[in-house]
């Protein structure tokens, strides 16, 4: 058994909230990600850790970023600690991108900044 730790408890409580905010069950989550109802009670309740890959699922599922769940920027460190360092740029970057992006308040920016990076992900590679 996981040793409950203050964080895994405070992350699981926000996944609890947010599912219960958009009144999704445990078990359309658990479809959601792949896992059962029964893990998502595990996570909730702080018996086990969610990983970064998949807090980002549960935020995508959640309709929410991944800084919901995490408190702080030094927290957010911590957990990108434990993954590969390649990983940890994208993830890194990410975030920033995401904290940014949340301060804009005009929804057409953000629509803006949605098409702009679309495009850019869609467009071809320059040939060399």
């Amino acid at each position: 058994m996981a040793v409950l730790d203050e964080r895994n408890i405070e992350i699981g409580r926000r996944i609890e909230t947010r599912r219960k905010i958009l009144n999704v069950s445990s078990r359309d989550l658990g479809q959601i990600l792949g896992v059962s109802y029964q893990q998502i009670y595990k996570y909730e309740c702080g018996r086990d850790r969610v990983s970064i890959t998949k807090l980002k699922k549960i935020a995508e599922a959640l309709q929410t970023d991944i800084s919901y769940f995490i408190e702080n920027e030094t927290e957010f460190n911590e957990i990108l600690k434990e993954l590969p360092e390649r990983a940890r740029i994208i993830d890194d970057e990410l975030h920033k991108i995401a904290k940014n992006y949340g301060r804009i308040a005009d929804h057409r920016i953000r629509a803006a900044i949605q098409d702009l990076v679309r495009l850019i992900a869609n467009s071809k590679k320059p040939k060399s």
